[in-house]
């Protein structure tokens, strides 16, 4: 179980720290209230459910398994998708650098919209910015590899899944939070948040494109025994 979570880790660390989808949290926490923010990370949630029980039947292997890995084992497989997961965060760090637009983020309008997005629409949105992102189906893939190497129990896989996807949105979860919990406190501290991660969106894209970009990426030529 702990060989899991070392693998685990670094993708949730990842998958929380992105910046893009808590700036439209928290956009949507000033502009449309609490209900759509929590609509849009229900959809961003359902998705990455929605991939969990597809891929993880699909990587389902046919046969018990006779001997679980070693801690630090993974499969080509798993190897392979955390290498393709470092080459494309590395791949947005340049993209940014060079002042080019991500991809992977909502457009424009999207964010433009938060003011007045109603829950229904947050949820649309907040699912489809899962299906469109590539590096969001990298992480959830590599997590369900990473499951699936370590050779768990069925029930404890799934719950050890929904545990990733929680954790995964880890500091949206914690801004629903504060916004539920504090109310009339939530703006004073979630306005300055916003602005602040809004202004050095760009730093900060580069900084987790080039950490976890070569993390991913060691890792992964590490296990195709590459390097």
């Amino acid at each position: 179980m702990n060989g899991v979570w070392g693998a685990l880790l670094p993708l949730v660390v990842g998958s929380a720290v992105v910046p893009i989808q808590v700036v439209v949290v928290l956009l949507l926490l000033q502009g449309g209230g609490r209900v759509p923010a929590l609509a849009w990370v229900a959809g961003v949630s359902t998705v990455r459910l929605l991939q969990g029980l597809v891929f993880g039947v699909v990587l389902r292997p046919e046969t018990p398994t006779t001997s679980a890995p070693g801690p630090d084992a993974a499969s080509p497989f798993t190897a392979s998708l955390l290498l393709v997961l470092g080459v494309l965060l590395l791949v947005m760090a340049g993209r940014k650098a060079l002042d080019q637009p991500d991809e992977d983020a909502p457009p424009p309008r999207w964010l433009e919209a938060t003011a007045s997005m109603r829950p229904g629409r947050a949820y649309l949105f907040g699912a489809l910015s899962m299906v469109v992102g590539a590096k969001f189906w990298v992480f959830t893939l590599g997590a369900v590899a990473a499951i699936h190497d370590a050779a768990l129990p069925t029930a404890t896989g799934v719950l050890t899944f929904v545990l990733f996807v929680v954790l995964a949105q880890t500091l949206q979860v914690a801004a629903l939070v504060v916004a539920f919990v504090a109310p009339r406190r939530a703006d004073d501290v979630l306005g300055p948040a916003a602005g602040w991660l809004t202004r050095h969106n760009r730093p900060l894209v580069i900084g987790v494109g080039l950490v976890f970009g070569a993390w991913f990426a060691v890792k992964g030529l590490t296990g195709l025994g590459l390097v």
